[in-house]
């Protein structure tokens, strides 16, 4: 029996590897596509023992792809990138436009988008669901709308099945350690922990967040993946059944710390906002299957891997 062959963009990439690994281990096909010809590259070639495609989503060269059943495009704008806004745009709009074209020569029929829920704002309040009302309020969100919208486009065009994956506050251990993502929660506060052995938060923490691992998402790729949906463009949420502070996150943080015998202060260094959103992140499409107390174990089990790693 033939496996089912992938490409995933972005392979090298926190989100990117963890899905191609995730497939992998399901029996696909994977095929990477990166701009890197780097330490990544070869570490991730040697753990799953996949092909990786060497090609820059933002420069002229072309990009061959041969026939398969789906392209997961994960090597959009991360918040990092975002902060160039000419760099973001570009990577969203032209990069997309490149990896979708080159579906299109290649007659490959699905297509999946990793965007973002801050496509429906920043604070998010009472129930988001899929036909929620959008409101981007960063360039980061912009880069990631204007993204689902040349999807669309093409969609409606050629005829290729698009499904634009909104996830929620993503978190969880790299699969390498030269995968960076320190500015986000909770491995910016582990950073902070072992640099200054304390972690400050310059708000009050009472912003809600719905955390979902970058597990998660994958294991949601691959439900996806395995049952494509019909229409010729779907937009699903991917979320969690657990909503957590940003202050309790860092509480779990220092606790982690403290059981390893680490003394790690906790500064509140604000008191806005005064008050917490509330909100609950859910899907017309799509069931959360963790459990609440589940999802917060795994939040937990994913800071000491991250304190652990730092400290080998």
């Amino acid at each position: 029996m033939n496996k089912k062959k992938i490409y995933v963009t972005g392979v090298t990439g926190f989100i990117g590897s963890k899905i191609a690994e995730t497939c992998v281990k399901n029996k696909f096909n994977v095929i990477g596509i990166s701009r890197k010809s780097s330490k990544e590259v070869k570490e991730i070639k040697k753990k799953l023992g996949i092909k990786i495609l060497k090609n820059d989503l933002l420069d002229k060269k072309k990009l061959f792809l041969e026939g398969a059943e789906t392209i997961v495009h994960c090597a959009t704008a991360n918040d990092l990138i975002s902060k160039n806004f000419d760099l973001g745009m570009n990577l969203s709009i032209m990069g997309t436009k490149k990896i979708l074209e080159a579906a299109i020569k290649a007659k490959i029929k699905n297509f999946i988008f990793i965007s973002t829920a801050q496509v429906y704002g920043t604070e998010l309040n009472g129930i988001i669901n899929e036909k929620s009302k959008l409101n981007c309020q960063t360039q980061y969100s912009l880069n990631h709308y204007f993204g689902e919208e040349l999807c669309k486009m093409y969609s409606k065009k050629f005829g290729i099945k698009v499904v634009v994956l909104r996830p929620s506050n993503i978190y969880g251990l790299p699969l390498f350690k030269t995968v960076d993502r320190s500015s986000l929660v909770p491995m910016c506060f582990v950073k902070s922990g072992f640099k200054s052995k304390s972690i400050d938060i310059l708000s009050s923490g009472k912003q809600m967040r719905n955390f979902v691992s970058c597990d998660q998402l994958s294991n949601s790729v691959l439900d996806i993946l395995k049952n494509f949906p019909s229409r010729i463009f779907t937009i699903i949420n991917i979320g969690s059944n657990w909503c957590s502070s940003i202050k309790e996150i860092a509480k779990l943080t220092r606790n982690s710390f403290e059981k390893k015998k680490l003394k790690i202060k906790l500064k509140i260094l604000s008191k806005k906002p005064d008050k917490s959103n509330h909100f609950s992140y859910e899907s017309i499409y799509f069931k959360y299957k963790d459990h609440k107390k589940i999802c917060r174990n795994y939040m937990i089990k994913t800071i000491d891997s991250l304190i652990d790693r730092k400290k080998i």
